[in-house]
């Protein structure tokens, strides 16, 4: 039975069948290799915003504990 089955199939015809299919499972990797790529340099984005809001809202409480403590050592002295 499959001898019969490939006795119609020829280089041409496989070639014909199969370079569509290989171009379009290129593509479509291609499409979700672009897609995840976007989604993790969107992800990195807002995880460096993310820190940078949470170190810069540190650096401004630093501040404000230092100034305080630099205006109490000078009131008492």
């Amino acid at each position: 039975m499959s001898c019969l089955y490939f006795q119609g199939l020829s280089l041409s015809n496989i070639y014909q069948y199969s370079v569509p299919f290989l171009k379009l499972v290129i593509v479509s990797f291609t499409n979700s290799l672009q897609h995840r790529i976007c989604f993790y340099t969107a992800l990195l984005l807002k995880l460096r915003d993310c820190i940078a809001e949470c170190l810069h809202s540190n650096l401004q409480t630093q501040k404000k504990i230092f100034s305080n403590k630099f205006t109490r050592s000078n009131l008492f002295s």
